[in-house]
């Protein structure tokens, strides 16, 4: 459920759930989701903010959030707009997003003909770029882990069949 304010900041008497307000700074509108786990800062420059573009952008910011595990420290900026105003074909809409927290800084923007096919692509490079890092340290700790077992096994005289076998023929 989503509460709209149309006021310069946050009101004191907000709700603690889902809040939704929107600040006018200048011919920029900047539409603040503020969730219970991420921080998102929406940003539009010669484009307005329909609703349903701002609901397009908040599912593929529920996607993500899953993937931070509901860390509050996290904050999401959204910039969506036009290049140009007065050329009508080719890439003129662009699309950014920044996320912050949680030990990432995640950079991802696109410049497309289309507002939609913009927000997908930059949601698709933010998406693979968290899921690759956690891929990385993932290998890194197996590899570690791997590592240490092999020396281990160097180390422990008696996991060592070579060694097992030559104590039996001494005898």
């Amino acid at each position: 459920m989503y509460h709209i304010y149309k006021v310069k900041s946050k009101p004191k008497n907000a709700p603690r759930t889902r809040l939704l307000w929107y600040t006018f700074i200048g011919d920029h509108i900047i539409n603040q989701f503020k969730s219970t786990s991420m921080n998102t800062h929406i940003k539009t420059t010669a484009v307005t903010l329909s609703p349903a573009i701002s609901e397009y952008i908040n599912k593929h910011v529920a996607k993500i959030e899953n993937l931070f595990n509901g860390d509050d420290s996290v904050k999401c900026d959204i910039e969506i707009g036009r290049t140009t105003v007065h050329h009508h074909k080719g890439d003129i809409f662009r699309a950014e997003i920044h996320i912050v927290g949680h030990k990432q800084n995640i950079f991802a923007e696109a410049e497309r003909e289309d507002l939609i096919m913009a927000i997908d692509e930059i949601f698709v490079d933010a998406q693979y770029s968290m899921t690759s890092r956690r891929k990385k340290i993932i290998g890194l700790a197996r590899n570690g882990g791997a590592k240490i077992k092999s020396m281990m096994r160097g180390m422990w005289p008696f996991g060592n069949s070579d060694v097992a076998a030559t104590d039996e023929s001494d005898e």
